[in-house]
Order: C-alpha cells, then sequence, then structure tokens
C-alpha cells in the first residue's frame, strides 16, 4: 500500500506508523501543534528499533502513543483508512 508522502518503491517492511495520544487533542505538542491523534507520521527504518529511536529524537521520549509495522496493517490491528486518523499522514522522516 503506498501512502502520500512516501515514494512508493519504499519496502513495506520498512514502513512504521508512529501515532499520538489523546492528550495532543487539546494540548500542544513539543514538536509543534501539528501533532494531532487524527493523523500519523511514517517513519521509513531498517528496524523497529531504528524507528523508536527516530521517533524519540523527533518528537521526544513518551510524546507519541503507538508504533505500527506493515504486519500490523495486514493483520488488521492498524488500518491507515480508519475514521480515527481522518488527517492521514501528517509527515515522513527517514531513519
Amino acid at each position: 500500500m503506498t501512502e502520500p508522502l512516501m515514494p512508493v518503491t519504499t519496502p513495506k517492511e520498512k514502513v512504521f506508523r508512529i501515532t499520538f495520544g489523546q492528550r495532543y487533542r487539546s494540548e500542544t505538542h513539543p514538536a509543534g501543534d501539528w501533532i494531532t491523534p487524527d493523523g500519523y507520521v511514517i517513519i521509513v527504518a531498517d528496524t523497529e528499533q531504528l524507528a523508536r529511536a527516530k521517533a524519540d529524537e523527533v518528537f521526544g521520549k513518551s510524546r507519541w502513543a503507538f508504533i505500527y509495522d506493515h504486519l500490523d496493517v495486514e493483520r488488521g490491528r492498524f488500518n491507515p483508512k480508519n475514521k480515527h486518523y481522518k488527517l492521514g499522514v501528517l509527515a515522513v522522516y527517514f531513519a
């Protein structure tokens, strides 16, 4: 599955999706007011550990909620088209 802002040639195994907690619906995220639970960020990385490190670097430790990989999408644990993510992809980062 391809998503906006991400090169279509990116292997799905390197795509990690980061979500944000409900607290950022009423509170400004330290990384900026564009961070909202209504969207998610993609981090392209070789491993989940590298994606987590990049998320901590960009957003701050404990300033994001969950990380999902391609298996979460395939198994239905994370659905990018879910109504809760009405803004879709907020940004793409590369680790």
